[in-house]
């Protein structure tokens, strides 16, 4: 809940803010289930998200996803505490410092699936043009054609 209160502080569309929670809830839910999680408080990043993100849990995750997560993650995580600690008393923050996400101490860079997924979607949408460049002239005459 502090996601969609943080995300709407920050005039998110509402869309936006239901595409963040469904990755996070659908990623943590595929975590907790390999990990055999029953609580968030058990869930550590540096073991359990780590072991997402190298592919030793959850395998058929694909290199966008897990690019999603890490980056909805480290958001919602920064914005959360950014939230916390700017609009409440100090009393009160100690109060909502057991709702935050834990933070994690590896570097997204450690991981070379951000730069796969970038690739993969870089050869799709080539693979994709590649099958119309050679109409292209018949469909710039045609186009023309209409015009005028």
């Amino acid at each position: 809940m502090l996601i969609v209160l943080t995300e709407t502080t920050m005039n998110k569309d509402y869309l936006t803010i239901l595409n963040k929670i469904r990755t996070l809830h659908s990623r943590f839910k595929d975590i907790f289930r390999e990990c055999n999680i029953t609580s968030f408080s058990d869930f550590e990043p540096d073991i359990h998200l780590y072991k997402y993100l190298q592919g030793n849990i959850c395998v058929d995750s694909t290199n966008n996803t897990k690019k999603l997560i890490l980056t909805h993650y480290k958001a919602s995580e920064y914005h959360i505490n950014k939230w916390i600690n700017n609009n409440l008393p100090s009393g009160e923050q100690e109060y909502y410092q057991k709702f935050l996400l834990p933070p994690f101490s590896y570097d997204s860079r450690d991981f070379s699936f951000s730069k796969l997924a970038l690739e993969q979607a870089q050869n799709t949408r080539k693979d994709e043009t590649d099958a119309i460049v050679p109409h292209l002239s018949t469909i710039h005459a045609e186009a023309n054609l209409r015009w005028n």
